[in-house]
Order: C-alpha cells, then structure tokens, then sequence
C-alpha cells in the first residue's frame, strides 16, 4: 500500500508542475518565445514520464505533428470556419499541420433539438 500513495503522490506532484510550467509559458511567451517553448517541452515530458494527462485547457495547444506548445497569434493561427460543420482551424506556423476541432456548444446543441423529449 505505501506504494501506491507515493505513486499517487508523484502524480499530484507532477500534474502541478505541469501547471505551473504551461502557466509560467503563457505570461512569458511575448518576451522570450524560446524560453515558454522549452517550458512546453519541459512539461510535455513531464506529464509522459509520470504518466499525466495533460490538462483539457492546453492539451489542444501541443502540435500533432511536431508536439510544440502552440501560442495563438505567436507561433499558430485559429480561425473559425462555418462550412460543411462548424469548427475551428488551428494552424501550427512551425510545421504547417491543420488541425480541425468541431464546436462542442453547437454539437450538443443540435443533439438536444433532435431528440424529441416524451413526457
């Protein structure tokens, strides 16, 4: 049992750090862009070493294809489209790779109008 509360503990610890590293990227990204990326590297290996999920709020922000941290208006480019589905087109300027995410809101919108509620 003392195994897996320090486990446990070790993941605590590590997803905090995760935290605190994505956070501290974020204010630093307009002063020194290479420092917030190796703070993205650093958290990314982070949350692989101990096994962490990174946090909803940023995992969309590591590239698919080249896995840096992705900073909106600095090193990536979001739009919103409307066709066909609407969604999001995020643009990684490091690699070129698009990614697609649909709008949640609406989707689940359009769930709720379809299903006819019985009483």
């Amino acid at each position: 049992m003392p195994r897996r509360k320090n486990l446990m503990k070790q993941k605590r610890i590590a997803k905090d750090r995760i935290i605190l590293l994505l956070r501290m990227a974020d204010d630093i990204v307009r002063e020194d862009p290479h420092l917030a990326e190796r703070y993205g590297d650093i958290a990314r290996r982070l949350s692989l070493r101990t096994r962490v999920r990174l946090p909803e709020e940023y995992s969309w922000r590591y590239c698919k294809r080249c896995k840096k941290l992705m900073f909106p208006g600095v090193n990536a480019v979001i739009r919103s489209r409307s066709r066909r589905y609407p969604h999001m087109v995020i643009k990684c300027l490091r690699c070129g790779y698009i990614n697609r995410r649909p709008y949640i809101r609406e989707k689940s919108l359009k769930k709720s109008v379809q299903k006819p509620s019985r009483l």
